[in-house]
């Protein structure tokens, strides 16, 4: 029983790792609220995947707050930056399904192609964010050459996000489960494992 509550137990690291998982997630969803916010809250977790990472002696919500707090300006100014041009991008994709002729539908392919390059910076700059101190428009650029650079790997987290989005959207009698649990571990798990793999592309990205 006395090796059961060890640290060092295997058990308690584990536990140790989703219990932190979970304050990440509290903290995010709250501090994203406001929507405005949700830029400054995405770097923030990225940069707190790194204090675990580090084993950082600092609490979860010590190290995310701070880094809310000091990438603030910044990651709002992206953020709405790439809301607005989302904003933009939705109301084509209406025009062009709900009030322009069915002919002009082959309009659909270079706005989704935008769709999918927003999506891209968005995956890639915000992890930039929390490492690097760069200027906002090498922060899309670097973001824009690591998503095409590391292919395979955008695609897979992009076939997540859809795949997360879908099963939310289609399965109405899970819905209320699946909502409850990524509320409550879902965002601060999939930055955790994205950072698995962002952590070699920056590690690669430094040394060329």
């Amino acid at each position: 029983m006395h090796n059961l509550f060890n640290p060092d137990n295997p058990v308690m690291i584990i536990l140790g790792k989703i219990w932190d998982l979970i304050l990440m997630n509290i903290c995010f969803v709250i501090t994203s609220l406001p929507i405005f916010t949700i830029g400054a809250s995405l770097t923030a977790l990225y940069r707190t995947t790194i204090s675990l990472k580090e084993n950082d002696p600092e609490w979860v919500h010590t190290s995310y707050l701070k880094a809310f707090r000091k990438n603030f300006r910044q990651a709002t100014f992206l953020w709405l930056i790439l809301l607005a041009a989302g904003i933009f991008l939705s109301a084509d994709l209406y025009v062009i399904y709900e009030v322009i002729d069915p002919v002009y539908r082959w309009l659909q392919y270079p706005v989704w192609l935008l769709v999918i390059l927003l999506l891209c910076i968005i995956l890639f700059a915000f992890p930039l964010m929390s490492r690097y101190e760069e200027s906002t428009g090498m922060l899309i650029q670097n973001a824009i050459r690591l998503a095409i650079g590391n292919f395979p790997t955008t695609i897979l987290f992009l076939i997540i996000i859809m795949s997360v989005m879908d099963f939310a959207f289609h399965n109405p009698e899970l819905r209320i489960l699946f909502f409850s649990l990524y509320l409550f571990i879902g965002n601060g798990a999939i930055a955790a494992f994205f950072s698995l793999f962002l952590d070699r592309i920056f590690e690669r990205a430094e040394k060329n």
